[in-house]
């Protein structure tokens, strides 16, 4: 008995030592990541703009009259733009916002407000 609870702790102390070990090796090869993560986060920043300037320059393109390309530019972002969900649901809502203001201008009889509309539904649905 006390042969057996001598080896599982030898067996325990291994593996902490070991584990150790690892921890350090691992450590150093952490820090070489992290410094190429400050250098990798600059490099996505400038190689395309944030989800937020996105949307913010449709909804620009939104207020000068551009509703069309507004529409298209919002859809197009919330394809293809990798996002946190914080930014999803600000996109979401951005997309509501414009949808909803479409829908008033086009019961009003804004041709411009029904052509965006089909187009949303069209990449909408498909």
């Amino acid at each position: 008995m006390k042969l057996a609870f001598s080896s599982v702790l030898a067996l325990s102390a291994a593996l902490v030592l070991g584990t150790a070990g690892c921890k350090k090796q691992s450590a150093t090869a952490n820090s070489t990541t992290q410094l190429d993560a400050p250098t990798q986060a600059v490099a996505a920043a400038t190689a395309a703009p944030l989800p937020a300037q996105q949307i913010n320059d449709a909804l620009a393109a939104y207020k000068k009259g551009n509703l069309l390309d507004s529409v298209t530019q919002l859809q197009q972002i919330k394809q293809s733009t990798p996002m946190t969900g914080a930014q999803l649901l600000d996109l979401n809502r951005s997309i509501n916002d414009v949808i909803n203001d479409l829908y008033a201008r086009a019961a009003k009889g804004d041709a411009q407000a029904q052509q965006a509309i089909e187009a949303y539904k069209n990449t909408h649905h498909h």
